[in-house]
């Protein structure tokens, strides 16, 4: 899961993000841990599929997505051009696995009212 490896990522190297990327050593945990239990959610909806979690989790994916890109474009956090770059990149990777997501779930809809 997309979400476990960059929590892994941000918390393995938080003391390192500073300076490349201007994301602190308490904001790269706190957004790290955040993400683990995130994917843990986005596991467990994966095996229960109760159709209202699936639509939370687009739903979660589409806030993030919004979220990620008003911090960078905002200036907030004091991020570099690298880390306003990586910003971005992360939520437009989520925004292609959200899109996916619905993709997937009409075409569940629609085979089953087939």
């Amino acid at each position: 899961m997309e979400s476990g490896a960059l929590g892994v990522l941000l918390l393995a190297f938080a003391g390192v993000l500073d300076g490349p990327l201007g994301l602190t050593v308490t904001l790269a945990v706190v957004i790290g841990v955040a993400l683990l239990a995130w994917a843990g959610f986005v596991a467990w909806v994966a095996v229960d599929r109760r159709p209202g979690l699936v639509l939370d989790v687009i739903a979660l994916n589409v806030a993030w997505v919004v979220a990620s890109v008003v911090f960078a474009v905002a200036g907030w956090g004091g991020l570099t051009g690298l880390g306003v770059v990586f910003v971005l990149a992360q939520a437009a990777a989520v925004a292609l696995l959200t899109a996916l997501q619905l993709v997937a779930r009409r075409a569940v809809r629609s085979a089953v009212a087939a």
